[in-house]
């Protein structure tokens, strides 16, 4: 990732805060410019909360399905925990 995308990370680990906060969101896509710039492409961030997540799932929303069904850049976490995140909207 950017220089910046890569710094943006790091703080996180050491100091999170929740995406939906205004501070960390206006940092976010200030981090994500050079990865714009990089990719020659806009890329555009979406958030959910863990209980929407899990129903948008169980619902089978058309768009996270479709992202769910592609390849993805995993910049924190992975797979693993992505599949552990829906697993309750399964078993409901």
């Amino acid at each position: 990732p950017p220089k910046r995308l890569k710094q943006f990370l790091f703080e996180r680990r050491r100091n999170p805060c929740p995406l939906g906060r205004r501070g960390c969101q206006t940092t976010l896509l200030s981090a994500l410019s050079s990865a714009e710039q990089i990719l020659a492409r806009p890329i555009n961030p979406t958030q959910f909360t863990v209980a929407e997540f899990r129903k948008r799932q169980q619902e089978q929303q058309h768009f996270l399905m479709r992202v769910l069904e592609q390849e993805k850049l995993f910049l924190i976490g992975d797979e693993d925990v992505l599949r552990r995140l829906g697993e309750s909207a399964q078993d409901s």
